[in-house]
C-alpha cells in the first residue's frame, strides 16, 4: 500500500477515532492512552482490509516517550517476508520509525516530520532486528504507540482488539482508583503490550527494565478469553518468581517491588479461551 494512501487514511481516523476504543475516564493516563490506542488499531484494520496484512503474533506497543528518546523492540523478523510498522502520537508532534539489523545498521526508516510513521520492510535474511519508535519533538512527553504487521498475519475482527484494550484500561483505572498510578516511564521500555496467543499459549518478554520501585501488572483480553495468567521473574535468578497470578479467571494482576540495575521477564498465558485471544498487558507505577 502507497504512503500517500495510508496518509490519507490516518487523516480519516483522527476525525472518528473516539470511537473506536472506550476512553478510561477520570484519569489522564489512561485518556491519552486510549486516544493513541484508538488511532492505531483503526489504522492496522484499515491496513489490512486493503491488503494481505494481517497482525504479528506482537501486534501492539505502547509508551509514554519523552522527547529525543525513544522506545525499542528487539524480535526475529522472516527473511523474505513484508512487514509493516505504524506509529502514531498526537498531532502537532513528530514520530519516527527506525528499523536496525543485528550489527546495528539500519535497514528501514520513516524518519518524516509527522505524527503517524509507516515503514513497510522486506528483510532480506532471517535474524534478529530492532524496531525503535522515537519521539523526535515535541513540547514534553507524550503516549506514543505502534502496530506490527506481516503478511499473511492474523486476521483480527477490530472488536477483539478494542475489547481487549478498553477492558485492560479499565483495570488500570481500577487500580488508580486504589493508589496513585501512572504508566510505566523506564527510558527504552514499552508500558503496554499487545498480543495475540492461541489456546494455552505463552509469551515470554525478557531482559526488561522496570526501575525502582512498586509496579503493578494488569492484562485483559478480548470475547474469546476465559482464562489468563501472569507471572514476573528476575532475569538470570532460575524459576523465582517476584510474582504471579494463576487464578482460574480472566482478571490476573502482579504486585512486585523493582530494582533499578536488575532486568526481569514478564510472562503472559492465554490458559484458557475459546480460540485465538487478544492480550493487552499493561505495567503501572504505583509508587
Amino acid at each position: 500500500m502507497k504512503r500517500n494512501k495510508l496518509q490519507m487514511v490516518v487523516a480519516t481516523l483522527m476525525a472518528v477515532c473516539t470511537g473506536t476504543a472506550v476512553i478510561a475516564e477520570d484519569w489522564a493516563p489512561g485518556d491519552g492512552l486510549a486516544a493513541t490506542m484508538a488511532v492505531n488499531i483503526a489504522l492496522g484494520k484499515t491496513i489490512e482490509g486493503k491488503s494481505d496484512y494481517g497482525f504479528c503474533d506482537t501486534c501492539y506497543l505502547a509508551a509514554y516517550i519523552q522527547p529525543g528518546n525513544y522506545s525499542f523492540l528487539t524480535t526475529d523478523l522472516q527473511g523474505g517476508r513484508t512487514y509493516l510498522f505504524g506509529g502514531a502520537v498526537g498531532e502537532g508532534n513528530d514520530l519516527d520509525i527506525i528499523v536496525l539489523d543485528s550489527s546495528g545498521s539500519e535497514v528501514a526508516r520513516d524518519t518524516k516530520t509527522d505524527n503517524v510513521p509507516i515503514v513497510e520492510f522486506t528483510p532480506s535474511y532471517t535474524g534478529r532486528y530492532t524496531i525503535r519508535l522515537k519521539l523526535y519533538s515535541a513540547s514534553g512527553g507524550r503516549f506514543c504507540s505502534m502496530v506490527l504487521m506481516q503478511k499473511g498475519g492474523w486476521a483480527l475482527p477490530v472488536e477483539n482488539l478494542s475489547r481487549a484494550g478498553d477492558v485492560m484500561l479499565n483495570r488500570c483505572r481500577n487500580v488508580a482508583r486504589q493508589v496513585p498510578a501512572c504508566f510505566l516511564q523506564e527510558p527504552g521500555e514499552w508500558a503496554v503490550i499487545g498480543h495475540v496467543l492461541d489456546p494455552q499459549e505463552t509469551a515470554t518478554f525478557s531482559d526488561m527494565r522496570f526501575g525502582s520501585g512498586r509496579r503493578v501488572v494488569v492484562a485483559g483480553g478480548d470475547a474469546k478469553t476465559r482464562d489468563l495468567d501472569l507471572g514476573l521473574f528476575e532475569d538470570g535468578n532460575g524459576s523465582a518468581a517476584l510474582d504471579t497470578d494463576t487464578l482460574p479467571d480472566d482478571e490476573p494482576i502482579l504486585d512486585a517491588r523493582t530494582s533499578s540495575g536488575r532486568r526481569y521477564r514478564l510472562m503472559i498465558e492465554n490458559a484458557k479461551s475459546s480460540g485465538a485471544t487478544v492480550v493487552m498487558t499493561a505495567i503501572l507505577d504505583v509508587d
